[in-house]
């Protein structure tokens, strides 16, 4: 199982979304022929990691340049 994104350094989550976004595009290259929403579980993963870097980059006090990683 994967960690929750908030436990998750800056480096594994864009490390993840990486990996994700190229299965995400592999797997949509098949979703025409597919009913339903077999990507779905996929699509969750991905924005949850993606609001955790958006997170990350508005916290502390809206310090960009974080100084020591997670």
């Amino acid at each position: 199982m994967s960690k929750r994104a908030n436990e998750m350094t800056d480096d594994a989550i864009a490390a993840e979304l990486k990996k994700l976004g190229k299965e995400w595009d592999d797997f949509r290259a098949d979703l025409e022929s597919m009913p339903g929403s077999p990507g779905e579980w996929m699509y969750e993963r991905m924005d949850e990691l993606e609001t955790e870097q958006r997170r990350r980059l508005i916290s502390l006090n809206g310090d960009i340049g974080r100084r020591n990683q997670r």
